[in-house]
């Protein structure tokens, strides 16, 4: 490896926002999103239990999750794990002795939750922003005991390993000696041989890794800990104090986990996979034990801290009656990656502490997405809204799309009023519309086929098993149907055709998709899914030929330039009306009901109208002047946006109404500001694309926060905000009479690397509950 120099410069965090790194990336995404668990190599893993010994009476551990996205967060992360600390009686945390401290020493190994580097956990990346990272840290560190004591390091995976098939995280968890290059986090040595593992730790307690991906395990894993269980259990010595580490929490954002319960189908699949190994699930129980003694819940994936039951937190209710002593689950996921904002809620259940603080994370989220200039260095979202603009422009001087957009604008106001829609071929853009309208019932189709038998892979339910055929068939059915209306739909090509034509090879390339996809589920349930089989050749043989008949019958018989720029157009349109909307009702509304997803599709619906709505209106109208007003209208209603932050709480209704009034001044300053601009008028492009670069981030921006004020949007809006201020780590002692645990923050000034402070953002302790008089059962821990 090449010679490593002083701390930074530091790399920031990617840039999720349609990134290079990122779209580089995404094919490997979209692979682990196919194939599920079998895009994740298995072949190197052989389970085992460690064993990590204590030479007194306590043994001292490290906690660290999400981490390789920021260089300058992951350094202050592994500078923390590599350090002695000492926590002085104002509770101060240093790095350097002092007199009447108590030491915090550097933990004996160091856990490593989920998440080794982002966005994909390859060699490349895991170098970069995970490997030379701690070796900046071991060097500043030079000359301390701390870095000279061995120290190992586990890891369990998330979801951005396995997008790499765990190729990246073998090489930096298991031992060296293998034939690939093995990657050395600095000070750290790795003895791991699986995804999943136990630790059996001193003072009767034991460390359960759990490699759940979206809280699932396989039966490898199962028997597993399965069999450690038993094995304890026949021994007379049952784990009665447990340690449960997975890649994401057992609750986040106050919701609690829901059971399944009896004669019910469902439940959140983490309850689900700790029952299957007989592990106890409080969580779902206001944090009550019932058989285990002690427990400790860790893991990360949602990037801050929050810790629910356990003792009371500095300056909280200590008389609450409903605090348990024995339990806590803790999601601390500040390792190195960029903040997910603490302040949402989807549920009732309070943290006990939280970092960092709701208005400090409402305030600083709030800020960075509502400054355009943030918001386009996060990203190609500029870009695409460049992109958009120009090929408005494009449309509104090609025959049949111009008919249509001047209609629009005739009808707005910003054009006299238009005559009939006939293009200059002598083509109403309306020819085709009956294709079009089975092109649409055919896509519709062919999404629901896809949905559904991802559903039923992931599912085991009846419900999935009686609806798995019938959109598959229907997909086929219709398709077929398409396939000879387009195909011999006689007359002049309008944009409708046009249109219906690329619907019709979305729907094949789906069908495909659908073929593909179903091989592992029928392979893996052939004994009930026999009467499946026939359909999917239908779908490869419907995808393959008549994706090649409609390409014959478009190019061979339409211009390709008129075909090209209706598709771009009806491409444009439908990510903006149907895009944004349904992007709203997934992500935005994810983990809540249908009343919420509903306002959330409005939402996408005004977000679609004003990305849409702003360059268009500036296609045939609108003068500079009018473009600079439409920008101070934008910076005053963001000032106002970050008052209505400063004064507190989350006041959805009044963001909302201060986005639509924002939005609506914005559009409204073409009628304020006209200037009719001619059809062939080229100088028009070089004002329109800055206005729809530099809107589509401005109009993104709003969205998330209009939409983080509703609880919604965290993973994007985090994203978006790419705030690397804050770092955490939790530093565990475990002794004979319980666990305590220092959650310590990292802080400091990226151009004084070497200079950094510590603060301690929550402490708290777990007794053994008294354990309950045993009846001789075989029941959960």
């Amino acid at each position: 490896m090449e010679e490593l120099r002083e701390p930074g410069p530091f790399k920031d965090p990617v840039k999720w926002l349609l990134g290079r790194k990122l779209l580089l990336d995404l094919r490997w995404v979209i692979f682990t999103g196919v194939l599920g668990d079998r895009w994740g190599g298995v072949d190197w893993m052989t389970a085992t239990t460690h064993e990590e010994l204590s030479d007194g009476d306590e043994l001292w551990f490290d906690y660290l999750a999400d981490t390789g996205d920021g260089q300058w967060a992951t350094y202050r992360a592994a500078t923390g794990c590599l350090s002695d600390l000492w926590l002085t009686g104002a509770e101060r945390v240093l790095d350097m002795e002092e007199d009447g401290a108590k030491r915090l020493p550097r933990g004996q190994f160091l856990l490593i939750g989920s998440d080794l580097a982002y966005p994909t956990a390859n060699l490349e990346t895991l170098r970069e922003r995970l490997e030379i990272p701690f070796r900046w840290a071991q060097r500043a560190l030079t000359g301390r005991p701390s870095v000279e004591r061995p120290s190992r390091l586990y890891a369990i995976p998330g979801n951005h390993d396995y997008y790499d098939a765990l190729r990246g995280f073998s090489r930096v968890v298991r031992k060296p000696g293998h034939d690939v290059e093995s990657l050395l986090v600095g000070g750290f040595s790795s003895e791991q041989q699986s995804s999943y593992f136990t630790i059996r730790l001193p003072f009767g307690w034991w460390l359960f890794a759990v490699d759940a991906q979206k809280g699932r395990i396989d039966a490898r894993q199962r028997a597993f800990f399965n069999g450690v269980i038993d094995e304890q259990r026949a021994r007379g010595q049952p784990v009665e104090k447990l340690i449960v580490a997975t890649p994401e929490p057992t609750t986040a954002f106050g919701r609690l986990a829901r059971e399944r319960g009896e004669g019910e189908e469902g439940g959140d699949e983490i309850v689900q996979t700790l029952t299957a190994i007989q592990v106890e699930v409080p969580f779902v129980k206001g944090g009550k034990l019932e058989r285990e003694r002690c427990r400790l819940d860790l893991s990360g994936n949602f990037h801050h801290y929050a810790r629910y039951w356990g003792p009371p937190a500095k300056g909280e209710d200590e008389r609450r009656p409903d605090r348990s002593e024995s339990y806590a689950s803790v999601q601390s996921g500040l390792g190195g990656a960029f903040l997910h904002p603490s302040h949402t809620r989807l549920g009732d259940e309070a943290p006990a502490a939280l970092y960092p603080a709701v208005e400090v994370s409402r305030e600083r989220t709030n800020r960075a997405l509502l400054d355009p200039f943030t918001m386009m260095l996060t990203g190609n979202v500029w870009f695409a809204g460049a992109l958009v603009a120009v090929i408005l422009w494009i449309a509104a001087r090609t025959p049949g799309t111009q008919e249509l957009i001047e209609a629009l604008l005739s009808a707005l106001g910003h054009l006299p009023r238009a005559g009939a829609l006939v293009d200059a071929a002598g083509a109403s853009p309306w020819t085709g519309a009956f294709a079009f309208v089975i092109a649409v019932a055919t896509a519709v189709l062919a999404v629901g086929a896809a949905w559904s038998v991802r559903w039923v892979q992931w599912s085991d339910t009846r419900l999935a098993r009686r609806l798995g055929a019938p959109p598959l068939l229907a997909c086929a059915a219709l398709g077929l149907s398409l396939w000879v209306v387009v195909a011999r739909a006689p007359g002049p090509h309008g944009v409708f055709s046009s249109v219906a034509l690329l619907l019709f090879l979305l729907a094949h390339a789906l069908t495909l998709y659908v073929g593909v996809a179903s091989g592992q589920l029928f392979s893996d349930r052939a004994g009930r899914w026999t009467g499946l089989a026939s359909p999917v050749g239908v779908l490869l043989s419907l995808g393959v030929f008549g994706s090649a008949w409609a390409a014959i019958h478009c190019f061979g018989q339409q211009p390709v330039a008129l075909v090209g720029v209706h598709w771009a157009f009806a491409a444009v349109v439908l990510l903006g009306v149907l895009g944004l909307p349904l992007f709203a009702w997934s992500a935005g509304a994810s983990r809540r009901r249908w009343p919420a997803r509903v306002g959330f599709l409005a939402l996408g619906l005004l977000h679609a109208a004003l990305q849409l709505g702003t360059p268009l209106s500036w296609v045939r109208s609108g003068s500079p002047v009018g473009v600079l007003a439409a920008i101070g209208v934008a910076g005053v209603g963001a000032l106002i946006g970050l008052r209505v932050t400063r004064a507190g709480g989350d006041r959805p209704l009044v963001w909302t109404a201060l986005w639509v009034v924002t939005g609506s001044l914005v559009l409204s300053m073409p009628f304020v500001f006209p200037a009719e601009v001619a059809r062939n008028d080229w100088s028009r492009l070089v004002l329109l694309a800055p206005v729809g670069a530099l809107f589509s981030a401005i109009w993104f921006g709003w969205y998330l926060v209009v939409s983080l004020a509703f609880n919604g949007h965290n993973n994007e809006a985090g994203s978006a905000a790419r705030i690397d201020q804050f770092v955490e780590f939790v530093r565990i002692r475990l002794t004979a009479g319980g666990l305590e645990a220092y959650v310590i923050a990292i802080e400091g000034d990226r151009r004084a690397p070497r200079k950094l402070r510590f603060k301690l953002v929550d402490r708290f302790k777990l007794i053994p509950q008294r354990a309950p008089a045993r009846d001789g059962g075989s029941s959960p821990l």
